[in-house]
């Protein structure tokens, strides 16, 4: 049966009080030139699959320099472009993922401790550069109950990615487990109020006034590359002292796992197989892996995939441990004991929802 007029409106009156009674989330990706290939493909699958009515902005920040503003120059008109002063922060080790010298990486892992200077939104996503969105319907994916969600894992066998440094930072970080790891989803989701209250620990701690100095000396007194990691450092802090404030979801099927929830990114360059073999993420197999998770979350639309076909792209969504990165996974012996009767749910309704979306996008 057909909804009157008056009905509908109601309906749609009603969608956009819900819209605009959930917090908006703010996007901050730090970048440089040579990243301006992975960028349009984060942008087409940004446009695509964004919430655009939950989104306060989205800033691309640049570095102050020449080939920067090129770059900046063929930004989208939905991008807000911000030049930031460059540091030049230099590192006593090399990138292995690039094979080269790790000072940029370090710069913009840096400045993100301060993204809070940009926008308004109550919410801040962070997001690395080779990242794609690939899910419909996300905005559940990155807000439960009106908390930002933050994914972690505790599931990475003993591989030390970044949490040496907040263990040496706060004596506190010591009970969190060796295999403890919050470098799991993007975007990396922080209310803005805890950007201030985690760098007051930072210069507490560290100290300091001058937190990025502290944080280039403190990185600069390893000889490893996975020392320090700036998404872990501030998912220790959140998990210490505000975890409360977030929705946590625990990856893996372990002591500290949480049962497997819906994740809206992909990080392009660790999801393939053979990903050692292209220290250069500037590859042909780079772009086909983006544009293929783009291409299968568009395909959830199409009535000629199959139901089986669907449900395989969505657990590829679940928070679960596999083979590449331990990021990625399928239900099964991955997923914590007990949570069949929540995986059926939150699949269900994530059906549900992507077939709003896809009448309201492809109509």
């Amino acid at each position: 049966m057909k909804l009157s007029f008056f009905c509908r409106f109601l309906l749609h009156c009603t969608c956009l009080v819900s819209a605009t009674s959930q917090p908006k989330i703010d996007i901050v990706l730090r970048a440089f030139e040579r990243e301006t290939p992975l960028l349009l493909m984060f942008l087409r699958s940004f446009e695509i699959f964004f919430p655009m009515e939950h989104l306060g902005e989205l800033f691309i920040i640049l570095d102050k320099t020449k080939r920067d503003r090129a770059v900046g120059s063929v930004m989208p008109a939905f991008a807000q472009v911000v030049y930031e002063d460059h540091v030049g922060i230099r590192t006593n080790y090399m990138n292995p993922h690039e094979n080269r010298d790790d000072s940029g990486r370090t710069t913009a892992q840096i400045s993100n401790f301060f993204s809070d200077q940009y926008g308004n939104a109550e919410i801040i996503g962070m997001v690395d550069s080779d990242v794609v969105f690939r899910a419909p319907a996300m905005y559940h994916m990155l807000v439960a109950d009106g908390l930002p969600r933050l994914f972690c894992s505790h599931h990475r066998g003993q591989h030390r990615l970044g949490g040496d440094a907040a263990k040496r930072i706060d004596p506190a970080m010591k009970k969190i487990p060796e295999d403890f790891s919050c470098m799991e989803n993007f975007p990396f989701l922080m209310w803005r109020s805890s950007y201030a209250q985690m760098r007051s620990w930072l210069s507490d701690k560290l100290q300091t006034r001058d937190i990025k100095k502290s944080l280039a000396e403190l990185i600069n007194s390893a000889n490893y590359f996975n020392f320090f990691g700036n998404f872990e450092l501030m998912g220790y802090y959140l998990v210490t002292y505000e975890r409360n404030r977030y929705s946590l979801v625990v990856g893996g099927n372990g002591k500290y796992s949480t049962c497997p929830e819906l994740r809206p990114s992909l990080h392009v360059h660790y999801s393939m197989q053979n990903w050692r073999q292209f220290p250069d993420k500037l590859s042909w197999d780079y772009f086909r892996a983006a544009s293929m998770v783009i291409y299968e979350g568009i395909k959830l639309c199409s009535n000629s995939t199959s139901t089986e076909k669907k449900l395989q792209t969505i657990y590829n969504f679940l928070s679960l441990e596999g083979k590449h990165e331990f990021m990625f996974g399928r239900p099964g012996s991955l997923a914590k004991a007990g949570c069949e009767e929540h995986l059926d749910l939150v699949v269900k309704d994530y059906l549900e929802a992507v077939k709003d979306w896809c009448e309201e996008n492809y109509a």
